[in-house]
């Protein structure tokens, strides 16, 4: 099942995300992504799942729903305060006067 990143936080709660190990009626699915996986056919095999509603598994645009999610939430707690700012910088070299609570991540 692929997710869709959007959510209709705050005017509503989103549907629940549920997730459960395969079982006997998920068995066709799960052998048509292992045979595309074992041909190296990366893309035919995530494809081959996101058909299957009833099958959840963690990708990508799960973890982007859950940041879009996380997002929006920020927004609706902490309103439109104009000095928040993202304590994550990427740079290739140490900033200069580092403030507290500021996470640097250099680039390799």
């Amino acid at each position: 099942m692929l997710y869709h990143p959007v959510t209709n936080y705050p005017e509503k709660p989103d549907d629940l995300i549920y997730y459960s190990d395969p079982s006997l009626s998920n068995k066709k699915t799960l052998d048509q992504y292992l045979k595309y996986k074992m041909q190296g056919k990366i893309d035919e095999a995530i494809a081959a799942i996101a058909e299957d509603n009833n099958l959840h598994f963690s990708s990508a645009d799960l973890l982007n729903k859950f940041e879009i999610q996380i997002k929006k939430i920020q927004e609706y707690l902490l309103g439109n305060e104009s000095d928040y700012t993202n304590p994550m910088v990427h740079g290739g070299s140490e900033p200069p006067d580092p403030e507290v609570h500021f996470i640097w991540i250099e680039e390799i």
